[in-house]
């Protein structure tokens, strides 16, 4: 098999939060090819907002989702809705981002997805239209859903058959990579039912790539991880510790590495954490004791309203901490063994961006999610640095998926394009050194600037200390603290001059 048997999805142009920015897919849907851009990610049927998101005058009067595209699918000829009466669930975050709202509609209709390589028109894909939902805070309070999601498949399967007892033939709703590997050999597009994806990121830039029937090898760096099962189902694969690094160049800390932040303040947790690895949810979604614990070490304001943390911008160690080579290394069992990897995030790629609907202007933070209410895992936050892929026909249709290290702005221009085999349950990896595809973009600290950030931090401390001591006294405590060290200054100087007269 060669890139001949993969196909390459298209990426907007722009961007889209509003806890990004992050890059969204292209596709056009129905009959009057309505262009709407969607976040890869989840199994089964895509979820599409419909101009009817909009409507609901409680979330505001800025219609958010127009700037991703609405699809209407009274507009289309070639749409079929109201025949299926199973709705999926409607949270297509799995939890993330507590959506709720009216069920979503499972129907189908014919896409396109032309690369300008390629003329492609799938037939009949797997939809959920949704016209009421909305996201929820950990306050209560509500905001608009932005951008809907482009599922990449499913185990085992091309087509989810929805059967009737009346005798009404079976709905067929074809899931987009079992569509592009189940054409007639002859106009066969994919060698397997399979996809490779690498989010990237805005800013920095690195490139975003996903293909179907394989990947781009220069995206797949240094260790591969395979497992068994689906990567964004709970507890699909365990992470074992999170840790504090310094790539190279002086530290913007008093330390190069500091690991054990994962179970740090948390008595109760074992050896691993079990995660999942879903590109549908934006943060790094863990225990407020693994938060605060990595929080502690970084200029960083806890904020109760979103269970996030919002940078100190204004702080010295800001900048050092997010233009440097420090990273936040998250290690894993590899492949249900004994031995470990770790994928290094940048924190120039946690220097993340609220804007509206969830704030009146841009605000810097770190997208860890202290207030997770849905099982713990890694979104695209943490999936800007890493590759996922998956081949649904592995480990005989349970699916085999993959985890490894991805590139940074640096990413070779040459595509490596490898193709997944039908059975396949293990890819190779690049031979590329991950830190050279950042080495153009950090700005290492030097030894000079270094001693200044921890003496600054020292005198910071300190100062804190002391004022909170000076706020927290009363003023007769202090006048007794001022009397007691007048005592021991005059016991220290009667006690050297006894010295010095015993020793004449």
């Amino acid at each position: 098999t060669t890139a001949a048997n993969t196909y390459q999805m298209i990426w907007s142009g722009q961007s889209y939060g509003p806890d990004g920015p992050w890059q969204a897919v292209q596709v056009r849907i129905g009959s009057n090819n309505a262009l709407v851009n969607l976040y890869p990610g989840g199994t089964w049927g895509s979820h599409i907002l419909t101009p009817s998101i909009c409507s609901n005058s409680s979330l505001g009067s800025i219609c958010y989702a127009e700037t991703a595209g609405l699809y209407d699918p009274g507009l289309s000829d070639t749409s079929s809705f109201g025949e299926v009466f199973v709705s999926p669930a409607i949270d297509y975050t799995d939890g993330a981002l507590q959506i709720f709202g009216d069920a979503p509609e499972t129907g189908i209709d014919n896409w396109n997805i032309s690369n300008g390589g390629s003329a492609m028109f799938p037939v009949g894909i797997n939809m959920a239209i949704h016209t009421s939902s909305w996201a929820t805070l950990p306050d209560g309070s509500t905001y608009p859903l932005t951008v809907g999601s482009l599922a990449l498949g499913a185990p085992g399967t091309v087509n989810q058959t929805f059967g009737f007892d009346n005798g009404t033939p079976a709905f067929n709703a074809t899931l987009l990579p079992g569509y592009l590997s189940t054409e007639a050999p002859s106009n066969k597009i994919l060698s397997s039912n399979s996809y490779g994806l690498h989010i990237g990121s805005v800013d920095p830039p690195v490139a975003p790539s996903l293909y179907f029937g394989g990947f781009d090898q220069n995206r797949v760096l240094g260790t591969v991880s395979t497992q068994q099962g689906v990567p964004d189902s709970a507890g699909s694969i365990d992470l074992l510790d999170i840790e504090l690094s310094v790539n190279s160049g002086a530290s913007p800390w008093s330390f190069n590495s500091l690991d054990g932040l994962l179970a740090s303040g948390n008595s109760s947790m074992k050896s691993q954490l079990p995660v999942g690895i879903n590109s549908l949810a934006p943060y790094l979604h863990l225990p407020k004791s693994t938060c605060d614990a990595i929080a502690s070490k970084l200029p960083v304001t806890y904020q109760s309203k979103y269970g996030l943390y919002f940078w100190n911008t204004d702080d010295p160690q800001y900048q050092k901490i997010v233009s440097s080579p420090s990273c936040l290394g998250f290690t894993f069992r590899e492949s249900e063994s004994s031995k470990n990897f770790t994928i290094n995030v940048p924190f120039s790629l946690l220097n993340l961006t609220l804007t509206a609907p969830l704030t009146d202007s841009p605000t810097s933070y770190f997208p860890c999610k202290a207030e997770t209410q849905t099982h713990y895992q890694l979104g695209r936050a943490f999936l800007q640095a890493a590759f996922v892929g998956v081949n649904w026909n592995g480990f005989n249709g349970s699916a085999a998926w993959w985890l490894a290290q991805a590139p940074g702005p640096t990413t070779p221009t040459q595509l490596q394009i490898q193709a997944i085999g039908n059975t396949d349950t293990s890819i190779p990896a690049s031979q590329v050194d991950w830190a050279s595809t950042w080495a153009d973009t950090w700005t290492p600290i030097s030894d000079a600037a270094a001693q200044t950030s921890t003496a600054s931090s020292a005198s910071s401390t300190n100062s804190a200390v002391n004022n909170a001591v000076s706020s927290g006294l009363s003023t007769g405590a202090k006048a007794g603290i001022g009397v007691a060290c007048g005592i021991v200054g005059l016991a220290l100087i009667i006690g050297a001059i006894m010295f010095f007269v015993r020793r004449r």
